[in-house]
Parts: structure tokens; C-alpha cells; sequence
């Protein structure tokens, strides 16, 4: 896990979200399709990366945490992602932050800091449209 931080933004993951959101119009539905398959193909077990791709997409939808000259992602993933997509990467979130599944969410466990990550997290959840 590289991780400089507990922000939902502050892991190598979440950058590579970004910077393929930057670089690539479409790929947000793709990033979405891609973290679905790979839950089903492990069972419902959700690694820790995918937990951090999802929270990072979460940020994207919500705004929550996002740098001001990066607002304009905003809107692209808003309108990239419909509804049921948007619903299932919220419930997808909170499977991250709290099913016993969670690689993400053991790896802060172990390391002491579970509640604190979490509290950074929920700010997204709180926020979604």
C-alpha cells in the first residue's frame, strides 16, 4: 500500500485515478467495470487498491477533498456515470470502510489507525448527491 496519508487521495492508487481521469475522457465507466469484475472474480473480497480506486472515484463524485484546479473532473465523472453506477460506488465505499472483506480497512485496523481513516473517509458518504 503506498500511502503518504489517511486522506482519500493520499495513496499511489488514488493518483493513478486521477491522472487516468486526466489523461483519458473515458475511462471513468471503464475504472468502474474494472473494480466490479475484479470483486466478482475474488469472491467478494475487496483488495486494498480497489478500496482505494473506489474511495478516490468517491472523492471525484463528491468533490469532497479535491484540489480546486481539479474541479473540473467533477463534472465529467458526475455525467460519465449514471445513476445506478454513482448508487453502487457509494454502497461499494461503505463495503470498503466497514465489511470484513476489507483489505483497506485491515490494513488501517493493524496499523491503529482505523477509526481516524475512516473519519476521513465518511466526509464522502456524507456528501454524495
Amino acid at each position: 500500500m503506498g500511502t503518504w496519508g489517511l486522506g482519500p487521495l493520499e495513496n499511489d492508487a488514488a493518483a493513478d485515478v486521477v491522472a487516468d481521469i486526466e489523461e483519458d475522457a473515458d475511462s471513468v465507466a471503464r475504472l468502474l467495470a474494472e473494480i466490479k469484475d475484479e470483486i466478482e472474480s475474488e469472491d467478494g473480497f475487496l483488495e486494498a487498491s480497489t478500496g482505494e480506486i473506489a474511495i478516490a472515484m468517491g472523492v471525484l463524485v463528491t468533490g469532497v477533498a479535491i484540489d480546486d484546479d481539479r474541479t473540473w473532473m467533477l463534472a465529467k465523472v458526475r455525467t460519465e456515470l449514471n445513476r445506478d453506477q454513482q448508487a453502487y460506488l457509494r454502497t461499494l465505499i461503505h463495503r470498503v470502510m466497514y465489511d470484513p472483506n476489507s483489505e483497506l480497512a485491515e490494513l488501517h485496523n493493524e496499523a491503529g489507525h482505523l477509526d481516524e481513516w475512516r473519519a476521513q473517509v465518511q466526509p464522502i458518504l456524507d456528501a454524495w448527491p
